[in-house]
């Protein structure tokens, strides 16, 4: 039993900001592996400082689940300062190379260019309950606050609505996203696309208010858990 809840709590994060990493001695970064025998598959998850209480939060979830099990398996947890922007990170990677070389080809497909996509519904299939939810859309959802203005002109802020940006994923595969949530939470989110400054367009899900104090009322008992997330959510806290 401990497989599917380990493989439920990673598919919930490889939706949003983890990713299962090849280590190149066998292949070049990039390059769509035909055999990973001998080729190490680690988990890697990031976040910025400032959520470190998220990420370790993220961690402990999966090695309680370990612990239960007598599972010798701990996540390694370093932080590292980004040149891009100087920005300081929290990295978190577990090394379970023979479980995750079964998964990463159920997760990663390989395009005609050579380019790997996450693939959308063998994720989905894998998550099962709303602690799911709620991480991906603490790692990839945020609130759009709606300004409003009263008769007598004086601003406020009126019930959020949710973003879930699914950059990882092809607009195909938001259709499959967009037709998951209907049927597991009878929400219906809008398929947006954003264009990069690169001019490349990805897609993102826009959630009208309903449907987000609706998935609020799933998976606000574990945003509520997280003082990063309690920050990133607070309108809902306040209006839900």
């Amino acid at each position: 039993m401990h497989k599917k809840e380990v493989r439920g709590l990673l598919c919930s994060m490889l939706l949003g900001d983890s990713c299962l990493s090849l280590k190149y001695n066998a292949h070049r970064k990039g390059q769509n592996p035909v055999d990973l025998s001998g080729v190490g598959v680690v988990f890697h998850t990031a976040h910025c400082i400032r959520q470190k209480d998220y990420c370790l939060w993220k961690v402990r979830e999966i090695e309680k689940i370990f612990e239960a099990k007598k599972l010798a398996k701990k996540f390694s947890i370093n932080t590292y300062t980004r040149k891009s922007d100087s920005r300081t990170y929290i990295q978190t990677t577990l090394h379970w190379t023979k479980y995750f070389r079964i998964l990463y080809p159920k997760i990663y497909k390989f395009d005609l260019s050579n380019k790997r996509k996450k693939t959308a519904k063998w994720l989905l299939d894998q998550i099962y309950n709303d602690k799911h939810l709620a991480i991906w859309f603490m790692d990839d959802g945020c609130e759009i606050k709606q300004k409003k203005k009263h008769k007598d002109g004086t601003i406020y802020y009126g019930r959020p609505m949710y973003y879930l940006a699914i950059n990882g994923f092809t607009f195909g595969e938001a259709q499959v996203i967009k037709e998951w949530f209907e049927h597991c939470y009878k929400v219906s989110p809008k398929i947006r696309r954003v264009t990069e400054s690169t001019g490349n367009m990805h897609p993102v899900l826009l959630f009208k208010t309903k449907d987000s104090e609706t998935l609020w009322q799933h998976m606000g008992v574990y945003i509520k858990q997280i003082p990063s997330m309690r920050n990133k959510f607070d309108r809902s806290l306040f209006m839900y």
